[in-house]
């Protein structure tokens, strides 16, 4: 009897240890929406080397040690059938403000790096990939070097700090969104688009879906808007968002469970678990309308054979400032763009859209 009792009050002890993590993870899920959370990754790959008991003592142990005010993250989601890195956000959380800013870096963003031959800004993350996979890395190694290869672009061309990334594949998020029991999306047109190089074909009706894990996939990556990339950021943001609600209202212990399984394998990140426990702390004190998401904008030009969207510097910086560091001039900043890889001397027409905000007027 007495060690059924002692059984009883481990179990219940442990039970209340992980109710503790709960919430703060399901507002950490919310911000990524290819990545469970920067909380998530960090803890699954604790996971499967320690006892559960152990780790969260240690979480709890650790977690006053907060650092900086504002903390920055890369956050990227990436296709299955190569390194394209078809999501680029940035979630910046501030613990004295208590805001969360999410901004959304167009895939198709133009950049001019001496000596490269490529012109978009996910090929950053695909290049430091190739240069880790000939280099006779595994999977795991060459996704990180893909993220410390954008991270560091975003670092020094922003004038940023970025604490740590995290990434996931699109088979990780349909992963996720069946563990889930799948989201509810008001979808607001029908959409209809076929990617043969890629076997992606979608039929969604507009309206209410229930959507399950492959159908999430295409919600997210479907292009097929008159403002193309644009409005594919847009439904992210509102997949996003309906993410949260599914999570705030079904969250269980189980659940959490099921998601540190799905989540190991698919998801890479370098942030450490004390780090993702304290951030996930600050992130629960944070109100849902003090979440601000946003996207960068761009102008169409077509570059060679293909189209980029060519930033304009002063009204880039300026979202960056209101978005990341919440318009507070006490956040000192590098220079953004020192090298000038958002622009071109010789093409006037690139020149003038990254210098000219009254382009972004018309």
């Amino acid at each position: 009897m007495q060690v059924m009792f002692y059984l009883q009050e481990v179990i219940k002890s442990l039970k209340m240890k992980i109710k503790k993590l709960i919430r703060p993870i399901s507002v950490i899920l919310m911000l990524a929406l290819f990545v469970p959370s920067v909380l998530m990754g960090a803890n699954a790959k604790v996971i499967e080397n320690k006892e559960t008991a152990d780790i969260f003592d240690e979480c709890e142990s650790t977690a006053k040690n907060e650092g900086d005010d504002i903390s920055i993250f890369l956050v990227t989601g990436i296709d299955n059938a190569g390194w394209n890195s078809d999501v680029i956000m940035l979630v910046s959380i501030s613990k004295s403000l208590k805001k969360i800013g999410v901004l959304q870096i167009p895939r198709d963003s133009y950049i001019n790096i001496d000596g490269r031959n490529y012109h978009k800004i996910n090929a950053v993350y695909s290049e430091g990939c190739r240069r880790a996979y000939n280099a006779g890395l595994d999977e795991g190694q060459v996704h990180s070097a893909g993220s410390h290869s954008l991270s560091s672009f975003l670092e020094r061309s922003l004038g940023i700090k970025i604490n740590g990334h995290a990434s996931v594949t699109t088979s990780g998020l349909s992963r996720i969104v069946d563990t889930l029991g799948g989201i509810d999306v008001n979808i607001p047109i029908d959409l209809s688009y076929d990617d043969n190089s890629q076997n992606l074909h979608i039929r969604l009706k507009a309206g209410n879906n229930h959507l399950n894990g492959d159908l999430a996939v295409k919600f997210v990556r479907c292009r097929k808007y008159a403002n193309a990339d644009y409005g594919r950021m847009s439904a992210q943001r509102m997949f996003m968002s309906a993410m949260l609600k599914k999570i705030k209202s079904e969250f269980s212990i189980k659940t959490m469970v099921n998601l540190f399984k799905s989540v190991y394998h698919n998801v890479n990140t370098d942030i450490e678990l004390s780090d993702a426990v304290a951030l996930a702390k600050t992130a629960f004190g944070i109100d849902e309308g003090d979440i601000n998401m946003e996207n960068l904008f761009g102008k169409s030009v077509k570059v060679g054979s293909a189209y980029c969207e060519v930033l304009n510097k002063e009204l880039t910086n300026k979202k960056i400032n209101s978005c990341l560091y919440f318009d507070k001039l006490s956040y000192l900043r590098a220079e953004f763009d020192p090298d000038g890889v958002f622009n071109n001397a010789s093409d006037k027409n690139i020149s003038r859209i990254y210098a000219d905000r009254s382009y972004f007027m018309k």
